[in-house]
């Protein structure tokens, strides 16, 4: 099932440049309203880590 947000996710990490982005590489849509950024959603599938013990799993 697609992911709707990225929001709790502990692969999101804010960059000083794009805002948002994934640091386990997945293609991510910045979501902002008047030039302010508000989240990011997923392009595709992913598995969406919500604790670090899961995003450690995924990164091995």
């Amino acid at each position: 099932m697609m992911k709707r947000t990225c929001n709790a996710c502990k692969a999101l990490s804010e960059d000083s440049f794009y805002g948002f982005r994934c640091s386990l590489g997945f293609p991510i849509e910045i979501v902002s309203y008047k030039n302010v950024i508000i989240s990011a959603k997923p392009k595709i599938q992913c598995p969406k880590p919500l604790t670090l013990k899961e995003y450690y799993k995924i990164q091995e």
